[in-house]
Parts: structure tokens; C-alpha cells; sequence
């Protein structure tokens, strides 16, 4: 979804949302999102999806990042997670056996910072891993015999145990209850929705409260812990509608601010920036850099 705010004149900023209009800011500490417990969630023949955006490496701070997960509290060696991982920086998808046997499947490509990913993960009903980063299948796969319900909690943006902790921007997940086909995995990287066996479906947007709701319909709802923050444009009337005012302000680099015309914009890194001079077209960079 994108959201424009145009500003008329000689020289002309174009900001483009590239989140939905709210997504949890996680400040790598203990910020989570934790949601109870469903055996919808796991198994195999399931399907997984994730979009984020990091803003700290794993190799930076040592350790992994753990973006979405559902494992024993108690002992690490079971169910399953999608995290980043140290030293590649690159994404993994885990799932653990009856036998507490860990396969694990991992990306071609390395993380950046302050890139948003879109990641899809599934295991089939005979237990085949997979993985898709923005739409292009990765070549590492590997197959689970079987796999032992854990019976725990989904947590979203941290692991169980200290140092898996995401320092970055995420939104929309969502969990199916079969491993996608192909045409269904297209329709979802084309960001079409696809509902059919749909178990959760947490799109963000909520925009405030202690609430992530699940809109699926299926009851899932999460409850923000430790003080995940909500984000997204400040003003309504930038989410709604386009917006034209004159070309009079100033853009801050450092502290991702942009004031133009009274209108100030605030913690808006994610979205681009397109300056447009007229009749020498147009540039575009991440807010930020």
C-alpha cells in the first residue's frame, strides 16, 4: 500500500510509504509481540510470511534476531522460527523434529540495513522446507521427517531467551494452514490476499494501543510487551488523501525530520523520497541517506 504527499511548485518532494499505514517499531531490548497459543500454528503443511526491515545487523550485535517464532519456553530445542542470522546476516527458517533434531534452511542473499524484505517460508505435508525472499525462491531446501506440537506461545520480534531480539520495523504476518501453491504464492508477492486456509493474519494495522489484532477473523489478537511503538504518517489527512501545499520547508537528514509548510514529519525512515525539479525529471534515495 502507498500513500503519496505531493508538493506543488519548482522543486518537488514525492514521499511514498513503503509500510502499511501503522508497523511496530522494535527496539532490539525486549520488545515483543506475544499471542497465545494455537495448534493452527504449527506442524507441517503450513505456510508463513513476514515483511520487516532491520536496523541493526546480527553481525553487529553478535547474536541472531528472531522475527517471528513458536518454541518450547523452556527447553530451545523445538518448534520453529524465521530469524536473521550473525556473521551472513542472511535469513533462516528452523524447524525442529520429534527427536529435537534442528533442520534449518537459509537465504542466497545477505541482509542489508534498512531494506524492507518480504519473506515467505513453508513446509509441505512431507515435511519439504522452502523459502522465497521478495519473490525469488532460494536454493537451499531440506526436508523434516516429522514434527512434535510444542504446545506454546507465537511471539513476534524476539526470541525466548536473551539476544534474539529484532532492532528494526515489522508488519504484516500472516500463517496459513497449507503449504501455498505456486499460483497462491504469486498472488501474494503481487500483494494480493490470499484466504484461503488462512489461520492468522496480523496486517498492523491498529496504529495505537497494547492490541495487535488479527484479522483473519480467527481470534489471535497479540498483546504488545516491553513497548514495541506504533508508526506511521502523523497526520490523517497525509494517510487518507494526496496532499498539495506550497514548496516551502526543510528536510533533516540526522533525525529523519521533514518540515514543510507547518507540517512536520517525524520518524518516517522506510519511506522514499523523490525530488523533482521541472523539466530535469526526478531522483529518488531512502529516506535518510
Amino acid at each position: 500500500m502507498k500513500k503519496i504527499l505531493l508538493l506543488i511548485g519548482f522543486l518537488a518532494l514525492i514521499i511514498t510509504n513503503c509500510f502499511a499505514d501503522s508497523y511496530l517499531d522494535f527496539d532490539g531490548v525486549n520488545d515483543n509481540v506475544d499471542i497465545p497459543y494455537s495448534d493452527s500454528f504449527e506442524g507441517l503443511d503450513k505456510s508463513y510470511y513476514c515483511e520487516f526491515m532491520a536496523r541493526t545487523l546480527p553481525s553487529e550485535v553478535g547474536h541472531w534476531m528472531c522475527l517471528v517464532i513458536l518454541k518450547h519456553s523452556v527447553s530451545p530445542w523445538s518448534g520453529w522460527r524465521i530469524y536473521l542470522r550473525p556473521y551472513k546476516n542472511n535469513l533462516c527458517f528452523s524447524v525442529y523434529d520429534s527427536s529435537s533434531v534442528n533442520y534449518v534452511i537459509s537465504s542466497d542473499i545477505s541482509v542489508e540495513k534498512n531494506q524492507i524484505y518480504k519473506v515467505f517460508v513453508m513446509v509441505d505435508s512431507a515435511g519439504n522446507m522452502s523459502m522465497k525472499i521478495n519473490g525469488v525462491l532460494q536454493s537451499k531446501t531440506t526436508t523434516v521427517p516429522d514434527y512434535l506440537d510444542v504446545n506454546r506461545r507465537l511471539r513476534f520480534g524476539a526470541d525466548w531467551y536473551k539476544g534474539g531480539q529484532l532492532n528494526g520495523f515489522m508488519y504484516d504476518v500472516r500463517i496459513w494452514d497449507h503449504a501455498l501453491t505456486a499460483s497462491e504464492q504469486n498472488l501474494l508477492f503481487a500483494g494480493d490476499e490470499v484466504t484461503a486456509g488462512i489461520v492468522g493474519n496480523w496486517d498492523f494495522s491498529d496504529g495505537q494501543g497494547t492490541v495487535l489484532s488479527d484479522v483473519s477473523g480467527n481470534g489471535h489478537n497479540g498483546t504488545l510487551r516491553y513497548g514495541p511503538v506504533w508508526k506511521g504518517m502523523p497526520s490523517s489527512g497525509l494517510i487518507n488523501t494526496p496532499k498539495f501545499v506550497s514548496p516551502r520547508g526543510t528536510y533533516q537528514d540526522n533525525d529523519f525530520t521533514l518540515e514543510w509548510n507547518g507540517e512536520i514529519l517525524t520518524e518516517v525512515q522506510g519511506y522514499d523520497v523523490i525530488k523533482y525539479t521541472e523539466g530535469q525529471g526526478h531522483t529518488s534515495t531512502p529516506f535518510g541517506d
